[in-house]
């Protein structure tokens, strides 16, 4: 994984809960860097080719 901007660190601030009560399917990720915030598919995430869990 290749920073972008210097951004490599990010949290999901907030969970998209569809107002029709269909199943989440985005999420709001915030760069701890720049707070920047994306919005995503929270699948996305599963990818470990660009995603990894905690602090490396």
């Amino acid at each position: 994984m290749i920073p972008i901007n210097r951004e490599k660190h990010f949290l999901v601030s907030r969970v998209i809960v569809p107002e029709d009560g269909s199943p989440i399917t985005h999420v709001d990720l915030q760069a701890v860097h720049s707070q920047r915030t994306e919005t995503i598919t929270w699948r996305s995430l599963e990818n470990t080719a660009v995603w990894t869990i905690g602090w490396k």
